[in-house]
């Protein structure tokens, strides 16, 4: 869909199992991906700066938070000046931000507000989604836009 509007995507990310399981759901599209060291759960691959350094990126968007890519695109941001898009696909729901509190009040300490605040937008797949966003990020504009379904017509 992107190619047929004139976009060039680039996937960019960290080396895990569903990596290696998805790579057919990206045939043709340019892929790289950073090595991860440490534990999984933290998704840390050093890497991944040069990646997004060396991908001439207009934009980055960012699918998903609470692990180091978060900080990487942060950064981006930061250093590019150019614009960060954040999908958080439910990661800001209540239920999951009490889940591990401690754990997620520190990554907000050490990189996720942070990087977070370098959004340009964020994305919300619905008005539920877009209401947790308020909240936790309620200076940076959002928008509701829900997956399109094959064969359902135009997204518009």
């Amino acid at each position: 869909m992107l190619r047929s509007l004139g976009a060039l995507p680039v996937v960019l990310g960290v080396e895990d199992e569903a990596a290696a399981q998805d790579a057919w759901r990206l045939e043709g599209i340019e892929r790289h991906l950073a090595t991860p060291r440490g534990p999984a759960a933290l998704a840390y691959a050093p890497g991944l700066r040069a990646l997004l350094d060396a991908a001439k990126l207009d934009l980055l968007h960012l699918h998903g938070i609470w692990q180091y890519p978060v900080k990487a695109a942060g950064d981006w941001a930061r250093r590019t000046g150019k614009p960060l898009v954040v999908s958080p696909h439910g990661m800001l729901d209540p239920w999951i931000t009490s889940r591990n509190a401690w754990k997620k009040h520190l990554a907000r300490l050490l990189w996720e507000d942070a990087a977070l605040n370098q959004a340009s937008l964020f994305h919300a797949l619905t008005q539920g989604e877009a209401a947790d966003i308020e909240r936790q990020q309620p200076a940076t504009p959002r928008v509701v836009i829900p997956n399109a379904a094959p064969g359902q017509g135009k997204l518009l």
